[in-house]
């Protein structure tokens, strides 16, 4: 956010508040299993609403394939990964919710999202993963590693955690009241 003085008339100054720039991509938020919590699903859909005023998103969860929580931890971080791995295409730029993941404020987020729209990515895929977290497949292929806390979440907490620091970020971007400084 630039924030410039300008002096009208010796008896008045105006304030221009310019928003920052940055360039659309559609985003991606991508989480596996079903919300079984109907309240957390209105959050994360509202969001995603509420994002939608400013850029292109898509929520896409990842069905549960039969059988899947009979299997063995790593082979379930397998079968996910292999799941995500189909979504993304070349040129996408993923970030990855990681417990090892850098921990940052909304304000290096906003940063974050906004120096990533600027580059010449075709999407901004954000990767929710199972209870058992990631195999290394799709670890290896994360452009970022973000630590939502400290704390572990449920999936379906980390969807509104995550849906609500993008609308955060973008509220941040375009200057409106949303965050406070």
């Amino acid at each position: 956010m630039l924030l410039k003085h300008q002096k009208l008339h010796h008896f008045c100054t105006i304030e221009i508040i310019k928003k920052i720039e940055y360039k659309k991509m559609k985003l991606i938020i991508l989480s596996f299993g079903k919300t079984h919590n109907d309240a957390m699903k209105q959050l994360v859909d509202d969001y995603v609403k509420r994002i939608s005023r400013y850029n292109d998103i898509e929520h896409v969860i990842i069905k549960e394939p039969a059988g899947h929580t009979s299997l063995p931890q790593t082979e379930q971080k397998k079968k996910e990964s292999a799941l995500f791995i189909k979504y993304i295409v070349g040129g996408d730029y993923c970030v990855i919710m990681d417990e090892n993941g850098k921990n940052i404020d909304s304000i290096a987020f906003s940063n974050m999202v906004q120096q990533t729209l600027n580059k010449s990515y075709k999407r901004m895929v954000f990767i929710i993963g199972g209870p058992y977290g990631f195999d290394k497949e799709i670890l290896a292929r994360a452009d970022y590693k973000l630590a939502l806390s400290a704390m572990t979440f449920p999936h379906e907490l980390a969807r509104v955690v995550l849906s609500e620091q993008i609308f955060r970020a973008f509220s941040i971007l375009n200057n409106t009241p949303y965050h406070h400084y």
